[in-house]
């Protein structure tokens, strides 16, 4: 049965408005093809007796009650991975504007900082967010690393080009820094595709600061003056 705000904001002529975490979550997967699912809930949800975070009345608004009728609920498509990266960031604690996440069929809430989980129906990526983030600014948060350059290109060390040769001569520096953030499909995409290659540069680099410490370490040894 709809409530007594839902037949409220039918009369002040259904306006809403997306909260801005929101609105930046939507324009991050449209700019990555990332299927965005809904916002304004359907008329199930906005005549549901108590209506949640998909409603710009929602009863379980959190932690203050709302101010104008705004939504606070984005649903999208677990594409590439994308709730597994934003329950990290959420348990790393770099998202103070969560209130909850479901993902995978399991729902992540504030309560415990998204380290337990209980069962849930969405197996896409339900993101709900705090009342007093509102109007936080997260256009810079990049959850799947998409929005770095992808011109930059660095070329594979030898040991991995004759070992692999079944890898490209070089590999972009997002693809190599997605090895951090379970871009991967399969183990085996994980580790020819993006884990090796940024491993393998990290070694590149280790080693030649090793030889320089050793270069170092056989001058002060050996001075020549």
């Amino acid at each position: 049965m709809a409530t007594s705000a839902y037949r409220a904001w039918v009369r002040a002529g259904r306006p809403w408005k997306k909260a801005g975490p929101i609105a930046d979550l939507e324009k991050y997967a449209q700019r990555h093809g990332i299927a965005v699912l809904g916002t304004l809930g359907n008329t199930a949800h906005l005549t549901a007796s108590f209506p949640e975070d998909h409603t710009p009345f929602s009863y379980t608004a959190w932690p203050k009650r709302l101010s104008g009728y705004v939504v606070t609920a984005i649903d999208l498509a677990n594409s590439r991975g994308l709730g597994a990266a934003i329950l990290r960031d959420a348990r790393a604690g770099r998202l103070p504007w969560l209130k909850y996440l479901n993902t995978n069929g399991r729902h992540y809430n504030h309560s415990d900082r998204f380290r337990s989980s209980r069962p849930s129906n969405d197996h896409h990526v339900h993101v709900s967010i705090r009342t007093d983030h509102l109007t936080t600014d997260i256009t810079d948060y990049d959850p799947l690393g998409l929005d770095m350059d992808l011109s930059d290109r660095v070329t594979l060390p030898e040991w991995v080009r004759e070992n692999h040769p079944e890898l490209d001569e070089t590999i972009s520096v997002r693809t190599a820094l997605a090895s951090g953030y379970g871009h991967a499909r399969s183990a085996k995409d994980a580790v020819h595709g993006q884990v090796l290659p940024a491993l393998a540069a990290l070694a590149e680099t280790v080693s030649a600061i090793r030889a320089d410490l050793d270069a170092l370490a056989e001058t002060l040894r050996n001075p020549t003056d």
